[in-house]
């Protein structure tokens, strides 16, 4: 993280005042700076927009230092898509384990082992997804 020398040593501005306000009529108002932008207020800091708000870096860290601290976020479409497995497969053997008759247990069992079987299948696929972390973030992190 960047830290600022202090004292500064150079040439610099300081604008206090009441209020500031910068406003471009006509296009953009950038803020740039070599090393870093600190925004910073003692109660809140807002972010408006109509349309959205980007970030665009190699990493973002919600908290400090959440990505030694923290943990990454759940990547949701990923995470949705494995678990759905799971439940459809889940879904079915209990569908199967309702319909089992007890006077046609032959029958019944080889839908229970089957259910069983699929269900174990997703079970491991949903394991092996988180074992190896494919519904998290490489990037995002929070604390």
């Amino acid at each position: 993280m960047f830290s600022p020398q202090f004292p500064y040593i150079g040439n610099q501005i300081i604008i206090s005042s009441g209020r500031v306000m910068v406003h471009s009529k006509n296009d953009a108002v950038f803020i740039l700076g070599k090393e870093a932008v600190g925004i910073s207020s003692p109660k809140t800091i807002n972010l408006d927009a109509n349309e959205k708000v980007l970030l665009n870096c190699k990493k973002i860290e919600l908290g400090d230092r959440a990505e030694f601290l923290g943990e990454p976020i759940i990547l949701g479409k990923t995470f949705t898509r494995e678990l759905k497995r799971v439940m459809d497969s889940l879904h079915s053997a209990s569908v199967s384990l309702a319909q089992a008759s007890s006077t046609d247990v032959a029958s019944s069992m080889y839908e229970i082992q089957k259910a069983g079987k699929k269900l174990a299948k997703s079970v491991d696929t949903f394991r092996n997804v988180l074992k190896n972390q494919v519904t998290l973030s490489k990037n995002t992190f929070t604390r």
